[in-house]
């Protein structure tokens, strides 16, 4: 075993002044591994890119994609990201740490936790299908219109002089002209007065849905593992503190290669200014494994669309525009990744 822990980190730098540690994983640890090719009924969603836009759910399209593969049916990533919010809107904590990041309560809950939405869906015990509550099934951006202009709808009942009649009108030609919402005026007109928008959400899923909804098994497990980094306790060696760094460092990457032998996506938890000119905190999914250019690499299936213009191509070995994928070298994933969840 310690003779595998040392040839998979070819480098270490031990010194903080020297910079991050650089690994690099050889070649007899990265054979080719696509998740499609033990998904064959998943391959064209797995293939096909997904587009969250400007609401902040790519926790949802992760987790949606692990029970996928799971289940073996495209799980909606929508219904993902709204039976997350209702378990934030069940917890008194989790909504006051909400509104202290939007300063409403009745907005639409973003930002989120792919294990905690892995749960949700468990907890809820059956989820939607893609096909039922598709997010983006034409690439027009669906559900963000939904959204947006359900916003609209509550701001215009809750804080219009428009008419009771007035208002009713408009929220009937909102159910007929849009989205075929299986809701009666009076229903939804009260949802949108007196319920908080996550919770009108969660009303339409189960109406769209219905009886097509996917049973979750219940001895499903959902594990997360953070990115193993070197410290030093006071009372190690240096050569211990590193044969420690090594194997735990080993074990994860061992995890990783299990699951995508298995077929398994792997959730990601990263900032992107590793990828891109900006910076913020985002989640995707690990999907595929090659050796190319002497390097080992991983490739992420993003929900940003399609088209590469997104990324620093100084920060990532490659891009995928019609998948909405990109690729990263092992050093990059090392240094890129926070924690990565997958299910056992």
């Amino acid at each position: 075993m310690k003779k595998l822990l040392i040839t998979f980190i070819i480098v270490f730098i031990q010194s903080s002044h020297a910079g991050p540690e650089q690994i690099q994983i050889p070649r007899s640890l990265c054979s080719d591994t696509d998740i499609r090719d033990q998904n064959p009924d998943l391959n064209e969603f797995f293939s096909t890119p997904r587009d969250q836009d400007s609401i902040g759910w790519c926790y949802g399209f992760s987790a949606a994609d692990l029970l996928s593969a799971e289940l073996g049916k495209p799980v909606s990533a929508a219904h993902a990201s709204i039976l997350y919010n209702k378990e934030v809107e069940d917890s008194f904590f989790w909504r006051l740490a909400y509104k202290f990041q939007s300063g409403e309560f009745d907005q639409v809950h973003e930002g989120g936790y792919v294990k905690k939405s892995l749960k949700a869906m468990q907890s809820n015990s059956k989820v939607c299908l893609e096909s039922d509550l598709p997010y983006d099934e034409n690439y027009k951006k669906e559900f963000y219109f939904l959204i947006k202009e359900l916003e609209s709808l509550k701001d215009l009942v809750e804080t219009s002089n428009e008419t009771l009649r007035s208002k009713c009108a408009i929220v009937s030609d909102f159910i007929r002209l849009n989205y075929n919402i299986n809701l009666n005026v009076n229903e939804l007109y009260n949802a949108l007065l007196n319920d908080n928008m996550n919770r009108i959400l969660e009303r339409i899923a189960q109406e769209k849905c219905a009886d097509n909804q996917i049973t979750i098994p219940e001895n499903l497990e959902f594990e997360s593992k953070t990115m193993p980094y070197p410290h030093r306790f006071s009372n190690e060696s240096a050569q211990d503190s590193q044969d420690r760094f090594v194997r735990r460092l080993t074990k994860f990457f061992q995890k990783i290669d299990d699951k995508l032998k298995e077929g398994k996506p792997i959730g990601v938890d990263y900032n992107v200014k590793h990828v891109t000119g900006q910076k913020g905190l985002h989640a995707s999914v690990l999907s595929e494994r090659r050796w190319r250019n002497g390097r080992c690499e991983f490739k992420i299936r993003n929900s940003w669309g399609t088209g590469c213009g997104f990324y620093d191509y100084s920060k990532i070995s490659d891009c995928d525009s019609n998948e909405g994928s990109f690729w990263v070298t092992d050093q990059k994933f090392y240094e890129m990744v926070d924690n990565i969840t997958y299910i056992d």
